[in-house]
């Protein structure tokens, strides 16, 4: 009895295990390959949020120009050094940045859980193994088998997906507002 329970559970474990590996390898590839790009965008825009040094230097370079000037003129002497005006970066650019590192944040997390689900279908693929007499082995198996049911690994399989429709969606909505 317990052989024939054994070997129907073993053929719906490795279907579902193979699926859980095979989408989260996907998920895998596609999170590390969207982490790359968004990082290498958030790299340029986020230069876009602090003041650009040549504004800088141009500015100093004025002053001192003024300076000079004023230092060889005998009749008036040059108006007052000024402040550097004051920077603040525009709406558009600080919601592309908040955008875009949301969007890796996203992606990062789906690949840690592609990662995790990697795991799980591992160990429960695994665990039912080890014990040698088929009850033990039928035990082991209802067990995770209910603890799969219990705490939804088939909703936190379908999570993942969702994170990384959530990231590509947040990358391609900064994209038009770049």
């Amino acid at each position: 009895m317990w052989s024939a329970y054994l070997t129907e559970s073993e053929k719906q474990d490795k279907r579902a295990g193979d699926a859980w590996k095979d989408d989260a390898n996907g998920l895998l590839v596609f999170a590390g390959l969207l982490s790359v790009v968004v990082a290498t965008f958030i790299v340029e825009s986020y230069k876009e949020l602090s003041v650009k040094s040549t504004d800088e230097t141009t500015f100093l370079l004025r002053q001192i120009s003024l300076q000079l000037a004023g230092q060889n003129s005998t009749a008036t002497v040059g108006p007052a050094p000024q402040n550097f005006p004051s920077f603040h970066p525009s709406v558009s650019t600080i919601c592309v940045n908040a955008m875009w590192l949301l969007s890796l944040v996203l992606s990062i997390s789906c690949g840690v859980a592609a990662t995790l689900m990697q795991g799980w279908a591992r160990r429960y693929l695994e665990l039912p193994q080890i014990p040698t007499v088929p009850g033990e082995r039928a035990r082991v198996r209802a067990f995770l088998y209910n603890g799969l049911r219990k705490y939804g690994m088939s909703r936190a399989a379908e999570v993942a997906p969702l994170l990384l429709h959530l990231s590509v969606f947040l990358f391609f909505a900064g994209l038009v507002l770049f």
